[in-house]
Formats: C-alpha cells, sequence, structure tokens
C-alpha cells in the first residue's frame, strides 16, 4: 500500500529550511513502514488556487502545510475526510486560525484540532513545529490507523 502526502508551502514559509525535514521524515517514515507499504511526498509549488482541486482529485491521503494562510482553515474544511498536519514556529495564530473549531486534547508541544462539524468531515488537524514533526507525524498517523514497525 503505498501513503501519499501532499506538502505545501508558500511564500509565508521558508521553504529551504523544510526540505531537510520533509525528506528526514520521509526516510523515517519508510524505515518504519510494514512489509508492502510505502510512503511517498508530492511537493511541488502549488499556487494555492488550485491546492483543493489537487487535494480533491489526485490520490493524496494526507497534506504538510508549512504556511501561515489564514485560508488554509477553509480550504481544510473542503477537503472532507483528510487529515492535515500543519508546522508552524508558535502557536500564537492557532486560536485565531482555528477560531469555531475544537480543540482536542494532545501531547506537549503539540495541538489538536477538528471541525465543529466533524462527524461530517471526519477531519483531524496536527498543529505541531518543525522540531516535532517527526515525533509528532508518527504519532498522528498511528492515531489515523496507520501502523509502523518499532
Amino acid at each position: 500500500m503505498t501513503i501519499n502526502i501532499c506538502v505545501y508551502h508558500d511564500y509565508y514559509a521558508k521553504a529551504e529550511q523544510q526540505i531537510p525535514e520533509i525528506v528526514s521524515l520521509l526516510r523515517t517514515l519508510n524505515e518504519r513502514a510494514p512489509k508492502g507499504d510505502h510512503y511517498s511526498i508530492g511537493a511541488a509549488p502549488f499556487y494555492f488556487s488550485t491546492l483543493e482541486y489537487i487535494l480533491t482529485h489526485d490520490d493524496y491521503d494526507f497534506c504538510i502545510f508549512f504556511t501561515l494562510n489564514l485560508s488554509i482553515v477553509a480550504l481544510m474544511q473542503q477537503v472532507p475526510y483528510m487529515s492535515h498536519i500543519v508546522v508552524l514556529e508558535d502557536f500564537s495564530a492557532c486560536p485565531a486560525l482555528f477560531a469555531g473549531w475544537e480543540q482536542l486534547p494532545s501531547p506537549e508541544g503539540s495541538q489538536q484540532w477538528r471541525p465543529a462539524a466533524w462527524e461530517h468531515r471526519e477531519t483531524t488537524v496536527l498543529v505541531t513545529t518543525p522540531e516535532r514533526l517527526i515525533e509528532d507525524a508518527f504519532a498522528f498517523f498511528k492515531q489515523e490507523g496507520l501502523s509502523f514497525n518499532p
């Protein structure tokens, strides 16, 4: 089984700093994947205006966002049945970004949010920092039903 992850970043974020983080995450995911599973990351200079089409028409299972674009939350609500990871330097923008969403209990150093109408969308969002991306992504993917070797 191939698990496809879309990585989106825009001019609000520093792409050159994210490349080692994403490469390290992909390497670690594939090292710990059960036999027969493979993780693939699609990262391209997507335009935000085309991102909804890409997420709904391409074969992505998850999306990792490196952005502070306030429209990202509305986009997440337009893509039902997909969970996302948002990578931020700090969480001070989260209450405004996720206004009207429910904050879930989450490990220290990260936050989890879901829309108020979660049962109709089954969307959960993990917000983490670049330093905790790998550790938090593993815990999040396990929570979403994926399994890994120790």
